[in-house]
């Protein structure tokens, strides 16, 4: 059996089994550890050392470098100021010399300067948008005008007139035929009312040619109008416009076009007015 005295002044017997003899153990170390927190001695088994006090913690805060240079204090932003930027002079400013006036120089007077006005900016012949906008927007009477603005007197190929179309220019069909008269014209006045519900001056109108080079005039001018359909009559009109045959519907100028009977045809031939209507109604459905 052994056995020591603790600072706290408790006799610790060392006996039993393992496990109590450890519990003692450490619950004579507690009592020592707080006698040397009350007065700096530390009790050991067998006596006590006094004199022996844990070195004092020295608690230090962590030294932060201070900059060397100033910081740069926050930019202010302020909004430009418009009065203050000078206008660019414009090339009529810059070119155009000073005008004088010679009895004001001759009499010693200082000479006035005259400065031009600045001219007015040039729109894009394309307008705001693009190319593409200004075809969208543009009515179909300014394009035709334009487009026959720009044909000429004569076909360099041929030497003859180019064909001009006649009518509405603003039509929803564009009508190709051989020029008409008489009983013919009213044949297909009467087609256009009656199947189509439009007058002949609701549509706009124009010859075919054979020339190669006057076909591409006309066909500018067809194009400028942009009907929903072409309504081609009789064969010059079907060559013209490259369709397979009467009652095939094909595209020619950008539109949907039609082939059918000339009324000329019709007054020779009556039976086939029947087919005529059909081909009409089927352009009805289209323009309407």
């Amino acid at each position: 059996m052994g056995g020591h005295v603790s600072r706290a002044g408790n006799t610790c017997l060392c006996m039993g089994t393992p496990h109590e003899e450890y519990a003692t153990l450490v619950a004579d170390v507690i009592a020592n550890l707080r006698a040397w927190r009350e007065d700096g001695g530390f009790s050991v088994p067998g006596g006590t050392v006094a004199g022996l006090e844990p070195p004092p913690l020295e608690f230090a805060a962590p030294a932060f470098a201070r900059p060397t240079q100033p910081v740069a204090p926050p930019l202010e932003l302020r909004p430009p100021s418009y009065a203050s930027v000078a206008s660019p002079r414009t090339p009529a400013q810059v070119s155009a010399p000073a005008v004088r006036s010679p009895s004001s120089v001759a009499g010693g007077e200082r000479p006035a300067v005259v400065v031009p006005a600045a001219p007015e900016p040039a729109r894009p012949a394309a307008g705001l948008f693009g190319a593409r906008w200004a075809a969208a927007v543009e009515d179909g009477a300014d394009r035709l005008a334009r487009v026959v603005g720009t044909l000429p007197a004569a076909c360099a190929d041929c030497g003859a007139a180019p064909s001009r179309g006649a009518g509405n220019p603003r039509t929803r069909l564009v009508v190709v035929a051989s020029p008409l008269a008489g009983e013919a014209q009213a044949m297909l006045d009467r087609m256009l009312v009656h199947v189509l519900a439009m007058e002949a001056t609701d549509v706009w109108t124009v010859a075919p040619v054979a020339c190669t080079t006057c076909a591409a005039l006309v066909r500018g001018q067809v194009e400028a109008v942009a009907p929903r359909a072409i309504l081609a009559l009789g064969p010059a009109a079907q060559a013209l416009t490259g369709l397979s045959g009467r009652g095939v519907w094909g595209v020619w100028a950008g539109a949907e076009a039609l082939a059918t009977y000339h009324p000329d045809e019709l007054l020779r031939a009556p039976d086939d007015k029947r087919h005529a209507f059909a081909h009409l109604k089927d352009v009805a459905r289209r323009v309407t």
